[in-house]
């Protein structure tokens, strides 16, 4: 399964503080369900990584940061696991693992939740009312296409203002006073079918 987004505030009272204590203030977040996990980040040039071992049954976390700037000859004892380790190792059910940095020039907090498969399914959001071809070819520009280049593919496509309106109507999109449209956490969470290719211009 590919990875969810989800609500902050529906995770496991020990995550949401783990998460707190690490600055993490998106009212979402992306989580991979998967057996197996490596402490690894790496950082890089004006970031710093961590890995934070949540233990839901005791109701405790423990954060290991990684140096800034990554591996170096300096690095502490600890900051290596970060740094460098790839090691896979399991993922308990009774534990989730969070993996990130910080940094940048806002000092912001990007991170990923690792949790055993197990645990996903109470957190999985409702069905999807299904979408037709052309729905689903209006929501794919706005889930990836960025920037100027989405004004043009959906002029190219002639998408009109109701088919954003019906894709927001269903929870796929929002749209904002000034106009602006993002994805819902529902729509970050639909999966286009696989392989799926946004042309340039309609067929003819």
């Amino acid at each position: 399964m590919e990875g969810l987004h989800i609500k902050v505030t529906e995770l496991p009272e020990p995550v949401q503080l783990a998460l707190k204590s690490l600055e993490y203030h998106r009212r979402d977040i992306a989580v991979l369900p998967q057996e197996t996990v490596s402490p690894f980040v790496g950082g890089g040039d004006g970031y710093k990584g961590f890995f934070t071992v949540v233990d839901l049954e005791q109701g405790k976390y423990e954060t290991i940061w990684g140096s800034w700037g990554g591996a170096n000859p300096w690095s502490a004892p600890k900051a290596t696991l970060v740094d460098q380790d790839s090691t896979e190792r399991p993922i308990p059910p009774n534990q989730m693992f969070i993996k990130g940095e910080i940094g940048g020039t806002s000092r912001s907090t990007f991170a990923t939740l690792y949790m055993h498969p197990s645990r996903l399914a109470p957190l999985l959001p409702a069905p999807q009312e299904p979408i037709s071809p052309r729905e689903t070819l209006v929501f794919a520009i706005f889930a990836q296409i960025r920037g100027g280049c989405r004004k043009e593919y959906l002029e190219n496509h002639a998408v009109r203002p109701e088919e954003v309106d019906s894709l927001a109507n269903k929870g796929l999109l929002k749209k904002s006073k000034a106009n602006s449209v993002q994805l819902t956490l529902l729509g970050k969470n639909t999966q286009l079918p696989k392989g799926y290719y946004i042309p340039s211009y309609p067929s003819t």
